[in-house]
């Protein structure tokens, strides 16, 4: 799914991927151009949707817990929050 660097898809956009994901056979492989940002931002989406994680920063502090260089910006977070 295209994304610009540093925002992020719509609330929705976000949702509806992390559902597909969802769907996918697994391991699914997420990743963007440098591996923090978007990367984060989804794989915390498909926590929250999947019910796996509760809030945003549980789903973030999941992701960080694996992957200590993701690093959700002020607008990534706000995107993140409205998944719930």
């Amino acid at each position: 799914m295209p994304m610009l660097d540093g925002t992020g898809a719509t609330a929705k956009e976000l949702r509806e991927l992390a559902n597909e994901i969802q769907q996918m056979p697994k391991p699914v492989l997420i990743h963007c151009a440098q591996g923090h940002g978007r990367t984060g931002l989804v794989a915390s989406a498909v926590l929250l949707v999947s019910g796996a994680a509760q809030t945003a920063s549980d789903a973030i502090a999941m992701v960080q817990a694996v992957r200590p260089g993701i690093e959700l910006n002020a607008t990534q977070r706000s995107i993140l929050e409205q998944v719930q």
